[in-house]
């Protein structure tokens, strides 16, 4: 995991399947699902409102616990999303986290709740009804 310095990893969405597409019989519509972030070793497999992990919502949202805010440009199929997580003690944005989209920051860095400082974090994606290339 990552506990210091900077570290950015990326992506491009090459395929979203529409909810129709996605739909077999009755009931409720599938949604695609893009959370993109960094959690602790302990944390659940999928990102979910854990204590133990903050990430981006491919709608624009950043969610750390049970908080769920509106902080970013919403991303869509054939962006290169990219996330920093900045530990580096000596930078005024120390332990924040950013997204890009195709080379362009489209949020302000989020500071990391205090419950995920000084942990070891590790990069963390969570997809449906996406086909994803991860860099």
């Amino acid at each position: 995991g990552v506990k210091s310095g900077r570290y950015f990893f990326e992506l491009k969405i090459l395929e979203s399947l529409s909810p129709a597409e996605a739909a077999q019989g009755r009931g409720p519509q599938p949604r695609q699902v893009l959370r993109l972030g960094f959690s602790t070793s302990s944390s659940p497999l999928l990102l979910t409102d854990s204590e133990e992990s903050a990430y981006f919502e491919a709608d624009g949202f950043f969610v750390t616990g049970k908080t769920r805010l509106k902080k970013s440009q919403a991303i869509s199929r054939e962006n290169v999303i990219g996330i920093l997580l900045n530990l580096d003690a000596s930078s005024p944005l120390a332990n924040t986290m950013s997204m890009f989209r195709d080379g362009l920051r489209v949020s302000e860095p989020q500071p990391l709740p205090e419950n995920l400082k000084g942990k070891a974090l590790f990069p963390h994606v969570t997809f449906r009804h996406i086909s994803l290339q991860l860099n």
